[in-house]
């Protein structure tokens, strides 16, 4: 006989991990959030401090000196014992005019066979060379050539001098045979063996064409061939007090007034000075004319002169202008606003379905003499305010004004400011401070401006 099979087949119970459970929950959660970080746009908080912006302007500078061009008064060989940009009295010996060239030619002679110096000219050339070194900058390469013919001019001048003392003799003999003549400088000042054509230039004369590089017409006067009586030889600045005009824009020189002291950089060689300002006003154009007492002596070979004018300075609330936003508000003039709904609050008289009305108390954001500016945040396009005491009516998007502000979140959340701008460069703005609905010192604002929205939580 079959035995009866009594067995019972239970369904497998599902045993849930709850630990497992909660893991999954929380990695989910991580993900959804690091998810939403990597793609929501990335909001920087900058806190507002007093700062100040300097605008600096660069042009190339027209250079006006009291200058006097020498001529020789007869024919010969020159020679100069000067170098370029020194110094010269009435008393100092500048160049001399060989009749025949035969001196000339002695001292050239004993110059290239001349190897001693001095230990006081070879101190002063040490020194030129220290500091050229100490100062050497490999962005201003330009200033290579110019210390090179520095101390080229230095060696020379030295050279000629010892060449002279060596030959005294033959110089005495040609000088009492009157073939070789000796000129002192006419009047004190600072030797630039080269003409440009500007040289007869004045404030009077300015125009245009004064203001072009191109027309420069430079001629060395340094020379070694024989040359005519009436031929420049060598030209003198003789005055310390200097110009330089500037064309500069419309909206720069509002900026200056007579008689402003302004710093000058000049970037030949990285120096500083401070200038007078006066303008000069010829054919219908004004000029900015500022007036040096120092440094002739630096530029005296140089007709245009690359400088920047270390303008203005102004200081305030300094913010980045990322921060910087426009938005578009409704203006309503002030004689819909009163104090109502039993409080203090200011608002307006919204007109509602029928004959009732209700009262709202919207955010403003800024005010001028006739109207407030507020959003929509409690008031629409297309509601209609009622003036108190009064039948008149008026639509909110009668009239916009657009204003400039940035994002304040000392709460947590977005709230336009508004600002006014003092001065703006290309990555900074100076904000006026104390204005009634602006931005205070130490507020936090949004860096990025346009990346955030009105009330957004951040």
């Amino acid at each position: 006989m079959q035995e009866e099979n009594n067995i019972v087949k239970f369904h497998r119970q599902i045993h849930i991990n709850v630990g497992f459970v909660i893991c999954l929950i929380i990695f989910i959660y991580i993900l959804f959030h690091l998810y939403t970080y990597l793609t929501k746009n990335q909001i920087s908080v900058y806190e507002v401090r007093q700062g100040q912006i300097v605008s600096n302007y660069e042009y190339q500078a027209l250079a006006l000196r009291d200058e006097t061009v020498v001529y020789t008064d007869r024919s010969g060989y020159p020679f100069f014992y000067k170098m370029n940009q020194s110094k010269a009295s009435v008393r100092t010996t500048v160049y001399a005019m060989d009749d025949t060239g035969d001196v000339v030619k002695r001292i050239s002679d004993r110059k290239k066979s001349e190897d001693n110096l001095s230990s006081n000219s070879i101190k002063a050339i040490k020194d030129d060379i220290y500091a050229y070194v100490n100062t050497y900058d490999p962005n201003r390469f330009q200033r290579v050539y110019d210390f090179k013919t520095d101390i080229s001019d230095s060696l020379s001048e030295n050279y000629n001098m010892i060449a002279k003392n060596a030959l005294s003799t033959e110089i005495e003999n040609a000088i009492s045979q009157d073939m070789y003549h000796e000129y002192n400088a006419p009047v004190p000042g600072f030797l630039v063996y080269q003409t440009d054509g500007f040289e007869g230039l004045t404030k009077e004369t300015l125009s245009g064409e004064s203001m072009d590089s191109g027309n420069l017409k430079v001629s060395s006067l340094r020379v070694t061939d024989k040359v005519e009586a009436g031929t420049p030889v060598y030209k003198l600045i003789t005055g310390d007090s200097w110009d330089l005009v500037i064309d500069v824009e419309k909206e720069v020189l509002e900026e200056i007034s007579e008689g402003d002291r302004i710093k000058v950089h000049f970037d030949d060689d990285d120096s500083y000075t401070y200038g007078t300002a006066s303008f000069i006003q010829n054919a219908g154009k004004t000029y900015l004319d500022l007036t040096l007492n120092d440094s002739v002596e630096r530029f005296a070979d140089q007709r245009f002169i690359a400088v920047e004018l270390m303008l203005a300075k102004k200081t305030g609330l300094k913010i980045p202008n990322s921060a910087i936003v426009e938005k578009t508000f409704f203006t309503v003039p002030k004689e819909y606003f009163f104090k109502g709904n039993d409080s203090d609050d200011t608002g307006v008289l919204k007109q509602e379905d029928g004959n009732t009305t209700s009262f709202v108390s919207p955010t403003i954001y800024y005010e001028t003499e006739d109207a407030y500016y507020i959003d929509s945040e409690y008031l629409s396009a297309e509601d209609v305010l009622i003036k108190p005491d009064s039948k008149a009516t008026y639509k909110v998007r009668s009239n916009t004004d657009k204003l400039k502000g940035v994002y304040n979140i000392n709460k947590g959340y977005a709230v336009f400011k508004q600002i006014e701008i003092i001065y703006e460069s290309d990555d900074y703005s100076i904000i006026k401070t104390g204005t009634s609905y602006g931005i205070s010192l130490y507020d936090r604002i949004v860096l990025q401006g346009n990346n955030v929205e009105e009330n957004e939580i951040l």
